[in-house]
């Protein structure tokens, strides 16, 4: 949805923009500082979405000035996915997505609302959606119980999955002193009627350019694999990502560009769950290039050259070895 204001410069610096989506009726709205500017989010108006079974959604904003003006007040804004407050009450019958700091569903009656948000005021970073849930041990993905290693896990983004691509994806960080250490990505799908379900074969249980990979299956019925791969641009070509990392942003926690990761991968008819368990090599104190996969010191052509690589690789594997049978333990 393009958004243009004219030249009356009704948006400035410091202005809070607004953003609704209606996803049964494909409808947008936006506004400025609570006025909503086409229509009223639920009542009438709004911009039609051209969408397609399957697409995915990405809120983000860009301002520019007219022709004449190369200096706007503002270039920028930062969608609310963090822990703030929202500053302007949500439209009737919707709710936040990717909040944690006070906002209240709009479903409920004004009285119940106000009690709410008085009783989250106190409490910073109380997470009133799924983004900012704190985890440990495991955790339950469209179905699909996923085991996490020791520590805290934040949820840090969640995308459901559609007909056309049955499934939903989820990013869980363990972050320590303002940094994120290791990351958890997860795709699991578990059918709930008695449609058929037909899992799409994982290229990862075939692929010969990682730098481990096992298949596990002894079920012609079902898939059980896993790997060791690095990963040098996720947070560039995966929206999953791409949402995790304006939550670190917008959390000041800094992370890196280049991991390692060990993945699992499970399938039979009911379902599938895929997990990439991501590790920082810089925690090891190994340097890593934010270069394209197929040149990275991390590849599978050139690793053999460095020692301590090699170490850590090994390492992995080991880890991973220990990590299997408690993943694919659950059915």
């Amino acid at each position: 949805m393009n958004i243009e204001v004219g030249r009356d410069k009704s948006i400035r610096s410091g202005d809070v923009l607004m953003f609704a989506l209606d996803a049964d009726k494909k409808l947008a709205f936006w506004g400025v500082n609570g006025q909503w500017r086409n229509g009223t989010p639920g009542l009438q108006g709004g911009t039609p979405l051209q969408l397609t079974p399957g697409e995915q959604f990405s809120p983000f904003g860009s301002l520019s000035a007219s022709s004449g003006n190369t200096a706007p007040e503002g270039d920028r804004w930062i969608a609310n996915f963090g822990n703030q407050k929202f500053r302007f009450p949500l439209p009737a019958g919707f709710d936040s997505y990717g909040t944690s700091g006070g906002a209240v569903s709009s479903a409920q009656t004004p009285a119940v609302a106000s009690q709410q948000a008085a009783a989250h005021s106190g409490l910073p970073g109380l997470p009133d959606s799924v983004i900012g849930r704190m985890s440990s041990t495991s955790v339950m993905v469209s179905g699909q119980s996923i085991p996490l290693p020791e520590g805290q896990w934040m949820t840090l983004a969640l995308f459901k999955g559609s007909q056309a691509a049955p499934g939903d994806a989820m990013l869980l960080g363990q972050i320590v002193s303002g940094q994120l250490k290791r990351m958890v990505a997860i795709r699991a799908y578990r059918r709930t009627s008695e449609a058929s379900f037909k899992a799409v074969p994982m290229k990862s249980c075939s692929r010969q350019d990682m730098a481990f990979v096992e298949d596990v299956g002894d079920n012609p019925d079902s898939t059980r694999c896993w790997w060791v791969n690095h990963a040098t641009s996720v947070w560039e070509n995966q929206a999953l990502f791409r949402s995790a990392s304006l939550e670190l942003a917008q959390r000041k926690v800094n992370f890196s560009s280049v991991f390692l990761n060990v993945g699992f991968h499970r399938a039979n008819s009911d379902g599938f769950a895929t997990a990439f368990y991501y590790f920082d090599p810089a925690e090891a104190g190994i340097a890593s290039s934010a270069t394209q996969w197929q040149l990275s010191e991390w590849h599978k052509s050139r690793i053999s050259s460095d020692s301590q690589r090699v170490a850590y690789v090994e390492k992995s594997i080991a880890w991973g070895r220990g990590w299997a049978p408690i993943y694919f333990a659950i059915k």
